[in-house]
């Protein structure tokens, strides 16, 4: 009795993780398709902020390509590049 609890318990399981996989391709692809775009809006927001000399203290406004801002450009979209922008700025 026992075993076939827990074999019901793992098809649930399974068929649970299935749905979410189902679910995270759209969110997958989302994340992908920001991350893209903001890796474009940095690339250029650099090239305009060295044309323009558009400066943080001291030096050109210059957001590099990283891990981390293709991260937070992926998840937060272009509020989270405007964010990167604005930290860069004021720190």
């Amino acid at each position: 009795m026992e075993h076939y609890l827990l074999y019901f318990a793992a098809v649930c399981g399974i068929l649970f993780l299935l749905s979410l996989i189902q679910n995270k391709k759209e969110a997958l692809m989302n994340f992908l398709l920001r991350a893209v775009l903001g890796i474009l809006v940095i690339y250029f927001a650099n090239k305009l902020c060295y044309r323009y000399g558009i400066m943080a203290g001291d030096h050109v406004l210059h957001a590099g390509i990283n891990l981390s801002t293709i991260t937070i450009s992926g998840i937060l979209g272009i509020p989270g590049i405007a964010l990167i922008y604005a930290l860069l700025y004021f720190l």
